[in-house]
């Protein structure tokens, strides 16, 4: 993940994936636009991403500059951290089906679907559940998630555990939406809000 081929071939073997698996078939897209392969690299300071139009009307994964610096160091947590932004699109279509309908965007079990969805999206992109774990794990992940609660988004020992529940389910052969919605499901009704 050290330069814009790498970082765009990625997210290339992600969309096929997506539209398998949370599109019915149908090309990735959000508000009507096209989701693309090209990852905008915003020269914002942070490490939080998002997701970005173009001047084509083309919805782009967006990164800071800061994180795609540091993919040649760690390339498994930049993935993670493309997966979990283009899964804020994905979980938007299946927001129904999950249980994440109608809740604010700002609420921590939407970062949780992001993270559980980014994870599936990996595994069937061919990235192995060590990895996975890896980007969050003490060494790495360090990087993108924090030892505590920050704003949306839950301390990094919660993130790995919902992700550790969703690895148990997919072994166990439950679906991919519905192993997320039970995650979703099972989490404490204080954050979810």
């Amino acid at each position: 993940m050290q330069n814009d081929s790498d970082r765009k071939k990625f997210m290339a073997s992600l969309l096929p994936v997506a539209k398998k698996l949370f599109f019915a078939g149908e090309e990735p897209s959000a508000l009507g636009m096209p989701v693309i392969d090209d990852i905008h690299v915003d020269s914002g300071g942070g490490l939080d991403g998002q997701q970005h139009i173009n001047s084509k009307d083309q919805v782009q994964v967006q990164i800071s500059k800061l994180l795609a610096d540091v993919g040649a160091q760690m390339p498994i947590v930049v993935k993670f951290a493309i997966a979990h932004e283009f899964a804020h699109v994905c979980a938007g279509n299946i927001g129904e089906q999950i249980g994440t309908a109608g809740l604010d965007l700002s609420s921590n079990k939407h970062e949780v679907a992001a993270d559980l969805i980014g994870a599936v999206l990996m595994l069937n992109a061919g990235i192995s559940q060590d990895d996975i774990k890896d980007a969050v794990g003490p060494d790495k992940g360090t990087w993108i998630m924090d030892d505590r609660e920050i704003g949306t988004h839950p301390a990094r020992k919660d993130r790995a555990a919902y992700i550790a529940q969703l690895f148990k389910k997919l072994d166990d052969k439950v679906d991919p939406i519905e192993a997320v919605k039970e995650v979703l499901a099972a989490m404490p009704q204080a954050v979810t809000q």
